[in-house]
């Protein structure tokens, strides 16, 4: 599969350092690309926050307006979905909790 992307560009950003150093240059170079390089990183991770946060809100906002549009109408599920919920919160709690003395083998 591979080391992720991220991971391989700081990598060799730092082997840009070394070399340079090496060669007698100065490794303010690597320096200057591993700031950029965490500045892009930085700014990316905020957009993605402010976009899911507003993605989010609408949703709510859009949901919300729909519940009150509902008003005073009582939800009507469908009668499989009550055996699905039983199915799926029953059987984690039926599962036997193994003993102390099990566990400690």
């Amino acid at each position: 599969m591979g080391i992720p992307v991220s991971t391989s560009l700081l990598v060799l950003t730092a082997f840009k350092g070394l070399v340079g150093q090496q060669q007698g240059e100065d490794a303010t170079g690597a320096i200057d690309l591993f700031a950029s390089m965490m500045e892009k990183s930085l700014v990316g991770y905020m957009i993605a926050a402010v976009l899911g946060f507003v993605i989010v809100m609408i949703v709510l906002h859009k949901m919300e307006r729909k519940i009150h549009e509902e008003g005073e109408h009582p939800n009507k599920l469908h009668p499989k979905w009550m055996v699905f919920q039983w199915c799926s919160t029953g059987f984690p709690v039926s599962e036997p909790v193994p003993a102390v003395e099990q566990v400690a083998e």
